[in-house]
């Protein structure tokens, strides 16, 4: 029994293009790069979250300002005087009002404040994080896109040294293993191909996510994946920006002055208060008497003092992670700074040291398959190495794009 013929691979071959091409929808939504970094800083995962406190924080500003601390107190009496010199109605009233020792409207204006301005740069810091988020996940589904079509390019260059075995087995130059193993390799290439879908579909859904869109939207991504800016970057300007514009540091900063803040305003809070009024009474015997009220307290006991300390301990492990964050901002622009050259450099070896020679291997493989001087064995194995290197570009062009992203990210650039 002779080996199967190209008959079997073609229809499979059509079979499988339609499928993945899937029935007649909306056209899709054209995505650039820029949009989808604009989109998720917009209304990307985390974004909705970070802005949610910024009502109730503005009240609190608004509310910081009231002119009494504690409310006043109203204290009414009323009864009945029974005695020698006679009875009658008795009535006394007492009004009093806490005047706190320290500033706490002042505390509580500096913590809401505080409050407001690390709300606002954690805002930023989501936004910055979402715009990563989108950026990457554009350049992940350019990548699976490019892999993809790189691959339906490789099955129909399978297809043909399928064929061109198949007529050297007929012909009676070649051997039916020949055909077998030309058949397998598409067979291999088509596998890859549906890999390939995969990999894609699974990259547009994180896409709709990133930007905030339906997961069923018709989405299309667009733009060349290789085409990157090749401006020379000054490393001292991108770690002066990352020092100076990226959120993650001020946030950080912002966060300890709110926590010190709320340590003052606890001890404030917890001081002693000072009661101010005035009283009247009219007893039975209808005599009216007014006076003034002064609540002293005695210096015995600091009842905030426990939980200002606790306070206290938060504040300095806040502080203290603000050395923390520096030092990671540090470390993360050297990487970003290290791996934009060496993804540049990588993708520049397999340009011009690997892609042109496999290029060329396969079509002399195919011209000498073709002409009978070779096997198909040379040519298949040619298509599978030429494929690994262009699949190797779409990833070192994907590394590039990733790698300018984090650099835009450390210096605080994305929207």
């Amino acid at each position: 029994m002779s080996p199967p013929g190209l008959a079997l691979v073609v229809p499979a071959l059509v079979a499988l293009v339609a499928r993945l091409a899937g029935p007649a929808a909306a056209a899709p939504v054209p995505v650039l790069r820029e949009a989808a970094v604009r989109l998720g800083a917009e209304r990307g995962p985390g974004v909705a979250l970070a802005g949610a406190p910024r009502a109730g924080l503005s009240d609190a500003s608004s509310a910081a300002g009231a002119p009494l601390v504690h409310p006043p107190q109203l204290t009414l009496s009323a009864g009945r005087r029974y005695g020698s010199l006679g009875g009658g109605t008795e009535i006394a009233a007492t009004a009093l009002v806490d005047l706190p020792t320290r500033r706490v409207g002042e505390a509580r204006g500096d913590v809401a404040s505080a409050s407001l301005e690390a709300m606002q740069l954690d805002l930023r810091r989501a936004r910055m994080d979402a715009a990563f988020r989108a950026g990457v996940a554009w350049v992940r589904a350019a990548e699976a896109r490019e892999v993809f079509a790189r691959r339906r390019v490789s099955l129909e260059q399978a297809t043909a040294l399928a064929t061109l075995a198949e007529k050297r087995v007929k012909s009676g130059v070649g051997y039916p293993a020949e055909l077998a193993l030309a058949m397998g390799d598409v067979g291999a290439a088509e596998a890859a191909v549906v890999e390939a879908e995969g990999m894609l579909v699974e990259a547009m859904f994180e896409l709709r996510i990133a930007i905030g869109a339906l997961a069923d939207a018709a989405l299309e991504v667009t733009g060349e994946l290789c085409a990157t800016d090749e401006t020379r970057l000054d490393a001292g300007a991108v770690r002066r920006d990352a020092e100076a514009k990226n959120p993650a540091l001020a946030l950080a900063e912002a966060r300890a002055r709110a926590a010190a803040r709320e340590t003052r305003l606890l001890a404030a809070s917890a001081a002693p208060v000072i009661g101010v009024g005035a009283s009247f009474l009219r007893d039975g015997l209808g005599d009216t008497v007014w006076a003034g009220v002064l609540v002293l307290p005695l210096p015995f006991v600091d009842r905030g003092r426990f939980d200002a300390a606790r306070s206290r301990a938060n504040a300095d492990v806040v502080a203290a992670s603000t050395d923390q964050v520096r030092a990671e901002l540090g470390r993360e622009t050297e990487v970003a700074l290290h791996d934009r050259d060496h993804a540049r450099e990588l993708r520049e070896v397999i340009e011009r040291r690997s892609l042109p020679p496999m290029r060329e291997a396969l079509r002399v493989a195919l011209a000498q398959v073709e002409a009978g001087t070779s096997d198909a064995t040379l040519g298949l194995l040619a298509r599978s190495r030429l494929s690994q290197a262009e699949e190797a570009r779409a990833r070192a062009c994907a590394d590039v794009q990733r790698a300018d992203l984090r650099v835009q990210r450390v210096m605080g650039r994305l929207p």
